[in-house]
């Protein structure tokens, strides 16, 4: 399988939305949805587990919504296999779309 290159995708978003991610967990959720090969079906799939519309997600990426459930937050961290943790949405995003998340303590870098 081709490894997909997010940085294009992720630069769209930055320059539409002219702001940084609003929390480590939107940050995350971007590349990880960027990474797939179909990130569309991919935040689809992430909406149905989580329980959520699109819309609602479009608006999580685009910073007006910052608080996310603790519910829903367990929920993106299954349907993401745990590149979004729950603990994600406590903390500051990246000053850009573009910058690849930080590693995790004992996770390798890709």
């Amino acid at each position: 399988m081709e490894r997909v290159d997010p940085r294009a995708g992720l630069a769209a978003i930055a320059a539409e939305l002219g702001a940084p991610p609003a929390s480590d967990g939107v940050h995350r959720l971007g590349w990880w949805l960027a990474r797939s090969a179909d990130p569309a079906k991919a935040a689809r799939g992430v909406c149905a587990a989580a329980g959520v519309t699109t819309g609602w997600l479009e608006r999580v990426v685009a910073g007006q919504i910052v608080e996310v459930s603790a519910e829903v937050r367990r929920q993106i961290a299954f349907a993401t296999r745990h590149a979004v943790m729950p603990s994600d949405w406590d903390r500051p995003g990246a000053s850009d779309w573009t910058r690849l998340p930080l590693p995790r303590v004992g996770q390798e870098v890709a």
